[in-house]
């Protein structure tokens, strides 16, 4: 990265760095042991290991929402956000990462199953840290279902703490919005006291979780694979799935943008090594599946294959000139016509004047004078169709000018010499 590049970073963004050769990025991540927090500090390290001069610190954060706010206050530069989290101002994306998964862990009591997301009436469960992205979705999902107000105690906890509130017997249910695989979802399920529960069939159509993708924009049915967590599950779990983001400050250098989203492809297998989740990153333009629009660096990378403009609309643009031609052929044709058409109504005038002025020897004084102020009439008709724009502004216009002239002259020298 070029020293102008980083210094203009500095300058742009406010960074804290005094050399242009010792730039800080600030990466909104997320909890401990979620894999936002996870993957975040294993591409802080990529980035600074490809990026000469770039350092990152990796914010633990409680998750989406806090990492939207961080950005669109400039407390961050990057930030890893789900794709339903609302935001507004100098949000854009870089990369659209892989599938969030909705886990529903309940504890496994065979007499008394909870086999429906109604059955969690009256219980206790933990929708995720307060303010975090998955409590957002959570808390959709409950009300869509007519789970609200009190029907179900909704705690607000972190993982690791809603983990060992659950194998304490405190809670009865953890909702995990993660990639698969899980990791607290594997250490759960690997207690042999809980298992996933579906939120619909998901080899039928018209099912809940359909119902509710058709609710909210950003939401889509999604299934847990049979066998992803060893024994479990037995049968394919249909729940919902978000996207997961990769987003930044328009403020950011166009540059930098295309740099870390070169960086986060090329490095994929070095990120899998942090967590797996980074294998199922796809280098693909998916403006469809984010509300942010693409960062104009990203936008270069993305289309660095691209042949110019000109080459990929080398069809378009021979019509747009080929219609562009015509149109000004028939400008020109009709331009020509129109002064035609003033030179014609200017040979009115010539006849007119002619006609006027043409009276037989010894007419009387007051035939002169009629004419006289017919011809003056004249003139000023000429003049206010010439203001109009109806008659050409030419040497034809000037030399009838001298004409009317010349003739109301005449008629004046013979009304002098009638007695």
């Amino acid at each position: 990265m070029s020293f102008v590049v980083l210094a203009m970073q500095v300058f742009l963004l406010g960074g804290c760095g005094t050399a242009a050769d010792d730039y800080p990025l600030r990466l909104a991540s997320g909890t401990e042991g979620m894999i936002y927090r996870t993957l975040a500090k294993g591409f802080a390290g990529v980035l600074e290991s490809n990026l000469e001069g770039v350092t990152v610190d990796a914010l633990p954060t409680s998750g989406s929402r806090e990492n939207m706010r961080l950005l669109e206050t400039g407390q961050c530069d990057l930030a890893l956000v789900q794709s339903d989290t609302p935001g507004s101002g100098p949000i854009r994306t870089l990369a659209v990462l892989y599938d969030e998964i909705l886990h529903v862990l309940v504890r496994t009591n065979p007499a008394d199953p909870v086999d429906d997301l109604l059955d969690l009436r009256g219980t206790v469960v933990s929708v995720g840290p307060k303010g975090s992205g998955t409590a957002s979705v959570v808390g959709s999902l409950l009300d869509h279902f007519g789970l609200t107000g009190n029907a179900v105690d909704r705690r607000f906890m972190a993982v690791n703490d809603a983990l060992a509130a659950f194998e304490k017997g405190e809670l009865d249910a953890v909702f995990i919005l993660s990639g698969l695989k899980s990791d607290p979802a594997a250490r759960l399920l690997s207690t042999g006291h809980a298992q996933l529960l579906s939120l619909g069939a998901v080899d039928r159509v018209g099912t809940p979780v359909e119902g509710v993708g058709a609710v909210f924009p950003y939401l889509y049915p999604a299934a847990i694979p049979a066998r992803t967590y060893g024994a479990q599950p037995e049968q394919p779990v249909g729940t919902i799935g978000v996207k997961a983001l990769l987003v930044a400050t328009s403020r950011l250098d166009d540059g930098l943008a295309a740099d870390i989203t070169r960086t986060l492809f090329e490095n994929r297998a070095e990120l899998a090594k942090h967590h797996q989740v980074a294998l199922h990153i796809r280098e693909a333009f998916h403006t469809a599946e984010t509300r942010f629009p693409y960062h104009n660096g990203a936008v270069a990378y993305y289309t660095r294959d691209e042949p110019p403009f000109v080459v990929r609309h080398a069809e378009t643009l021979s019509l747009v000139f080929t219609v562009l031609l015509a149109v000004g052929s028939a400008l020109l044709a009709f331009r020509q016509w129109y002064r035609r058409v003033k030179k014609n109504r200017i040979d009115v005038y010539y006849q007119e004047v002619a006609r006027i002025a043409s009276l037989p020897e010894g007419a009387t004084r007051e035939s002169l004078e009629q004419s006289r102020a017919s011809l003056q009439q004249l003139q000023r008709k000429a003049f206010d169709e010439l203001i109009a724009e109806r008659l050409a502004a030419d040497a034809s216009f000037t030399i009838f000018q001298d004409y009317l002239k010349a003739e109301i002259a005449e008629v004046d020298r013979k009304i002098g010499g009638v007695l």
